[in-house]
């Protein structure tokens, strides 16, 4: 995985042991999201149904 240093204007790779924690740590701060209200904002028509 590679991210954007903004500061340093560069790239960093990072391996897979730090690919997982970033994953996990964007997890947990969706998790928190999610049990504190619903991502689909109040007012909106839900998603239509796609069949075919």
């Amino acid at each position: 995985m590679r991210a954007f240093d903004t500061a340093a204007d560069e790239f960093i790779a990072y391996g897979p042991a730090q690919r997982a924690a970033a994953l996990a740590e964007v997890d947990m701060v969706l998790a928190c999201c999610v049990a504190e209200q619903g991502l689909w904002p109040d007012g909106l028509l839900a998603p239509a149904l796609l069949v075919l």
